[in-house]
């Protein structure tokens, strides 16, 4: 009986588990066999099976330098090499598919090599080799699919990876890229359930929960999406882009809180990751904490160039913080920012530091085409007979500048014409505007746990006719809706100052002032323009009795100018003028609202113009609008900031009966103020240029009369906003109505006049841009 064979023997203690047998005898047999090919070859794949890869890589080249046509040493030593040097491992198994070009196994493992490095097209062209000789191999026809999806075909890759499952039922991994191809076609409801499938296969694979979290968050099913993201962070509590993902969900959702603490925690994951610092300083800024998102941003930039979405939160820390240092070169990276590829930068930041109309169209056009990849419209629906039904959606339906805005208008539309819908698109807690608004609508749902496409299929199923935006690109808005257009025209008014930038959105409601004729090409949407104004008031709100102005923290003597705004609305051009307003009036004070460092940072610009910081008093946060408007009455002249006026905030200042200095730009968040002050009949009120402003405010300070004057206008303007929002009510009607029947008659969209008794006049025919 022949000794039994050393090699066959390791191989056989390798068979059955046992590494450290296999091992020694291989050894001995190599020590036997110092120049045998094969002895050095089975012990180096012995090695490579028991992890001493260094060892391993150092056999296989021992074989290969005796024997470079060793294709068992090639395929395996392009194994070894796969992470630390692809180039090489594509090398080697080019090698060894010219060995022998026959071996489907070779070619597979070649694609995938080549993959690796980024030759896609060479790859799929292994895979289809493979394919024709084993069409059957699920591996190839998933790793096809990859290969087409980096090359842009989507509809192939999306087929390769069906097929694939179709082949395996229980290949998790092709389920999983499935279902990311159905995602990135916008088919939400059918990704969600293969992605479901790939985690009931594998529920310990950490790529296919996460991939389901990811698009649930897409989908806007957060709820759900919070609890895989936790089930995934179960199985691998220190994986980075779980926690990175959650806190953007979180973000998404607007739980601040709650993504400060998930963003602090991918942090200590990835200490020197720029997204994530640049994240938690996002959550951090949205926190009120302005100053630490500021010191995480500069620990970002230490690592690099920030992107354009990280430079907005930047642009938006160092406002609220009144850091004025770097305002110029913040602008001019956000202009470059407007031609860099979609990107997650919603564009309003760019109305707070510019007023630049083409430039903002620029960067609207810039984000919506980010939103707009993957997303759907649904099919035009022919319309069942009834009232015109005209649905508000908002995620602000609470206590919220827009929801006290807009109430009355909603309690005003004649539910004879209209049907009236209103769709929240956020959870907010009870409030008294709330409710009046939930009851000013014949229907009103809370869709906030709902999926984005869910919601725009809830607006097609009630058959709605106008969809009313009342959000745009503002926190907590949820933009895909309107892309998959569930209603058959849609519409933005009063929560967005500026346009969309693509064309989910048919007409933007404005009036005269505030976009006037001539500046139709800075905005992608057709023009309703209501004359009269467009910014709604609540007349029902009232004032509490106003306190004195010791109780206020004001002096008893002196004109107060007023400028109770955001400090991120305070730029430095406008402080400036500010200062030199008080140093033309003595005695006078600047009362402000600013917070935290911006205060010191306000008193310290004030000191460096020569006023004391005696001069500028802050206000604190009163209980309930009725006390804040009695305390703002106090006020002898409200200072309006530029380029982002005031829009609300004058509302509310014109409301108390103050008289507001406002500048008029040439954008449409730089105009809003011009436009109310407009309105209330104030117009001499409103400065063409900053020397204008100035001469304006110390005029009001110095003529009694004419302050006098403005705040008895005021005081009539008040007491007939009742009729103004019958006036807006029926303006509006008169639009949509005249919307639809164009629609209807499929003719081409044109800007148009509405007159205060609702006359309809149709402007020049407009092209919508093609974007």
């Amino acid at each position: 009986m022949p000794p039994p064979d050393p090699l066959a023997t390791a191989t056989e203690s390798l068979r059955r588990g046992d590494l450290r047998s296999a091992r020694a005898i291989s050894a001995a047999a190599l020590r036997a066999l110092p120049a045998d090919a094969a002895a050095t070859r089975a012990h180096a794949l012995i090695l490579l099976q028991a992890g001493a890869t260094a060892e391993a890589d150092a056999g296989f080249r021992r074989v290969l330098a005796a024997s470079p046509d060793d294709v068992e040493s090639l395929a395996n030593l392009a194994v070894l090499c796969a992470g630390s040097a692809p180039l090489e491992s594509v090398t080697l198994l080019e090698r060894a598919v010219a060995l022998r070009p026959e071996h489907p196994a070779l070619r597979y493992n070649l694609g995938n090599a080549l993959l690796r490095v980024g030759r896609e097209a060479e790859a799929l062209g292994c895979f289809d080799a493979v394919l024709a000789r084993e069409p059957g191999s699920a591996n190839a026809h998933n790793n096809r699919g990859s290969a087409l999806k980096r090359l842009g075909r989507l509809a192939e890759a999306r087929a390769a990876f069906a097929r694939a499952a179709a082949l395996d039922p229980k290949h998790a991994t092709a389920r999983t890229n499935l279902g990311v191809a159905l995602a990135d076609a916008g088919e939400w409801d059918d990704a969600i359930r293969v992605l479901d499938e790939a985690v009931a296969l594998d529920p310990c694979n950490l790529e296919a929960r996460g991939e389901l979290a990811g698009v649930l968050v897409e989908a806007g099913q957060f709820e759900r999406a919070f609890a895989e993201f936790e089930q995934a962070l179960a199985l691998e509590p220190h994986h980075r882009n779980l926690w990175y993902n959650l806190g953007l969900a979180l973000l998404r959702y607007g739980d601040v809180p709650r993504a400060v603490a998930v963003f602090t925690e991918a942090r200590q994951h990835a200490p020197g990751d720029r997204e994530v610092l640049a994240s938690l300083a996002q959550a951090l800024l949205l926190a009120g904490d302005a100053a630490g998102a500021l010191a995480q941003l500069a620990a970002a930039r230490a690592l690099g160039e920030l992107p354009a979405e990280a430079l907005a939160v930047e642009v938006a820390a160092q406002l609220q913080c009144a850091d004025w240092s770097r305002l110029e070169e913040a602008r001019a990276a956000l202009r470059r920012a407007t031609e860099a590829a979609p990107g997650d930068c919603p564009p309003l930041v760019y109305s707070m530091v510019l007023d630049e109309p083409a430039t903002q169209r620029a960067a609207a056009a810039r984000y919506y085409r980010f939103l707009a990849r993957g997303v759907n419209a649904l099919p035009r629906r022919e319309r069942r007979p009834g009232r015109l039904r005209v649905a508000y959606l908002s995620p602000d339906f609470g206590d919220h500048p827009v929801a006290n805005s807009i109430v009355e208008v909603l309690e005003r539309h004649d539910r004879a014409r209209i049907e009236l819908l209103g769709v929240g698109l956020r959870a907010r807690p009870a409030s008294a505007v709330g409710e009046r608004i939930a009851a000013a609508c014949e229907h009103f749902e809370n869709l906030s746990a709902r999926s984005d496409m869910d919601v725009a299929r809830r607006l097609a199923e009630l058959d709605v006719d106008i969809a009313v935006d009342l959000a745009g690109h503002t926190l907590g808005s949820r933009p895909r809706i309107l892309l998959a257009r569930g209603a058959r025209l849609q519409v933005s008014y009063l929560g967005y100052p500026g346009t969309w930038g693509g064309p989910a959105i048919d007409y933007l409601v404005a009036d005269e002032v505030v976009i006037p004729a001539g500046a139709e090409s800075d905005y992608v949407e057709h023009l309703v323009r209501l004359e009269g104004g467009f910014f709604p008031s609540d007349a029902t709100q009232t004032l509490d009795e106003a306190p004195s102005r010791a109780t206020a923290g004001l002096p008893e003597s002196g004109l107060v100018f007023a400028a109770l705004t955001r400090a991120s609305r305070i730029l430095p051009e406008t402080f400036a003028c500010w200062m030199r307003i008080l140093g033309a009036i003595p005695g006078s004070i600047l009362w402000l609202s600013a917070g935290g460092s911006a205060r010191e940072a306000l008193r310290s610009a004030a000191a460096t113009a020569g006023i004391g910081a005696e001069r500028l008093r802050f206000a604190s946060r009163l209980p309930s609008r009725a006390a804040y408007l009695a305390q703002l009455s106090l006020a002898d002249v409200f200072l309006d900031v530029f380029p982002y006026a005031g829009h609300s905030t004058v509302r509310d200042a014109l409301y108390a009966g103050v008289p507001v200095v406002t500048l008029a730009g040439r954008s449409f968040a730089a105009r809003v103020a011009p436009s109310l002050v407009r309105h209330a009949g104030l117009g001499e009120w409103i400065a063409q240029d900053w020397p204008d402003y100035e001469a304006l405010a110390c005029r009001a300070a110095r003529d009694a009369d004419w302050r006098s004057a403005a705040r008895e206008r005021l005081r009539t303007t008040r007491a007939g906003a009742s009729s103004d929002a019958r006036r807006l009510a029926a303006q509006l009607e008169a639009a949509y109505v005249w919307m639809l029947e164009r629609w209807q008659r499929n003719e081409v969209a044109v800007h148009v006049r509405i007159g205060r008794d609702g006359t309809i006049v149709p402007e020049r025919p407009s092209a919508v841009a093609n974007l």
